[in-house]
């Protein structure tokens, strides 16, 4: 895939994954130096800006797509860490990049190897298989006889209820009592 410079520099000016100072130098001469230039890991590219410390700029130098490349640990070089990045179909020119920490280092090299275009189509790759597996396990899982369960047996109608009927009172001779039933639409009530 091609890329015009326009949008290779809108690219670069957006907000990195990774941003930092690195040494830098590549193979291609012989005795070069490691020059410090600012490098922005943005999806599966590596930009690199040469920094103006008196106007605080930045200008961009290159870019290095990290695709079919191999990042290598290498000696340390006056105290710092160093690694290399080796493109396959160029075997004769590495890119070295040196820092100061080793979390720097740890971290440059992690980002590096998860950027990687190639890298995101095997892991997600392998993520479709494991769904694949999971969903063919599950499958088999419901497919498989389970105990019938039986809800209890559900009445046909519900029960009737028999209205008693009222019952009158005695006619008697006697000092009037209090009543301790109560006639309340047909059906006997104990109101004591």
């Amino acid at each position: 895939m091609r890329y015009s410079d326009q949008e290779l520099l809108t690219l670069a000016c957006t907000l990195p994954d990774v941003e930092g100072r690195l040494w830098y130098r590549q193979q291609r001469r012989r005795r070069e130096s490691y020059r410090e230039r600012l490098f922005r890991l943005k999806s599966n590219f590596l930009f690199y800006f040469r920094i103006h410390e008196t106007s605080r700029t930045i200008d961009p130098l290159g870019a290095l797509l990290l695709e079919r490349c191999t990042i290598r640990q290498e000696p340390m070089d006056n105290g710092r860490y160093v690694f290399s990045l080796e493109y396959q179909q160029e075997r004769d020119h590495k890119h070295y990049f040196a820092v100061s920490s080793l979390e720097e280092y740890k971290r440059w090299i992690d980002a590096i190897k998860t950027s990687s275009y190639e890298r995101l189509k095997s892991t997600f790759l392998i993520l479709q298989r494991e769904l694949v597996r999971v969903k063919d396990v599950q499958k088999h899982k419901d497919a498989s006889p389970k105990p019938a369960r039986r809800a209890p047996p559900r009445p046909s109608h519900p029960p009737a209820f028999k209205q008693q009927p009222a019952k009158k009172p005695k006619e008697t001779t006697e000092s009037p009592q209090v009543k301790t039933e109560a006639d309340v639409g047909g059906v006997l009530v104990d109101i004591t």
